[in-house]
């Protein structure tokens, strides 16, 4: 998912480049903290590129960013955490 807000998973774990993949860890932690809601009305209403978007950004984000975070540490024997939030304002 990409926005004009938005930071690619890619650019994230290219900012630490090699040395996240040798380094020995403390802790990771990663916080998810995007979020859409809207429009809102009634479900007859809806409009399925709103349904597929608010899904997007809500759940098959955070999820590809959970999928990536776990791939990338693996390896690093150190505790992890992945905190999502949701809350948006429209």
């Amino acid at each position: 998912v990409k926005s004009d807000k938005s930071i690619s998973v890619r650019k994230i774990l290219k900012f630490g480049g090699s040395s996240v993949a040798t380094a020995e860890l403390d802790e990771v932690v990663v916080v998810s903290n995007a979020a859409l809601l809207g429009p809102v009305g009634p479900i007859q209403r809806a409009d399925p590129a709103d349904v597929e978007r608010n899904l997007a950004v809500n759940v098959t984000a955070p999820a590809l960013l959970l999928r990536t975070f776990a791939a990338r540490f693996q390896e690093h024997d150190c505790p992890k955490t992945f905190v999502n939030t949701i809350g948006s304002r429209e």
